[in-house]
């Protein structure tokens, strides 16, 4: 999240940490060896794709500011002994469905004209992947805009 910090407050894009059941998890003794680099860059890359998503969809429309408006951005922690869940939800435009299927595919990107190579998913995917985890991406279904990205990795002791 502070890797991030600096970008979204300059998109005056709100970013918010929720933590479920994480805590009791972590005093068990994971199994195995993990990469922090990899997995720090995969999280940065799909937070930072949220930001951009809310920030783009704020283009031309009014930006609600207060106390009182919701979360932007949210990296839900859920784990339990075998395995973690990250889930980046963000209240942006949203995916389009034809693009749902290929999101992850090298340069496939939705930034046209806006930076982006098309190879950060891709990237995160074989990151995940390498890692012995999975990812997948969804509209968000509560009524409200946006999309969830989630990925799920077995438990791992980090190489740090």
């Amino acid at each position: 999240i502070d890797a991030v910090a600096p970008r979204a407050a300059g998109a005056r894009v709100t970013v918010a940490l929720d933590i479920e059941r994480a805590a009791d998890a972590a005093r068990r003794v994971p199994s195995g060896t993990a990469d922090a680099g990899e997995l720090v860059q995969a999280l940065g890359n799909l937070l930072n794709n949220a930001v951009d998503a809310v920030a783009h969809a704020r283009v031309g429309a009014a930006a609600a500011d207060g106390a009182d408006r919701p979360t932007d951005v949210v990296l839900r922690v859920d784990a339990d002994a075998e395995r973690v869940r990250l889930c980046v939800i963000d209240r942006g435009p949203g995916i389009p469905p034809a693009r749902l299927a290929t999101i992850f595919e090298p340069f496939v990107t939705g930034k046209h004209g806006r930076g982006g190579s098309g190879l950060g998913l891709a990237l995160v995917r074989s990151v995940v992947e390498r890692h012995g985890g999975t990812i997948e991406v969804t509209n968000r279904d509560d009524g409200i805009s946006g999309a969830s990205f989630t990925l799920v990795l077995p438990r791992l002791t980090v190489d740090v």
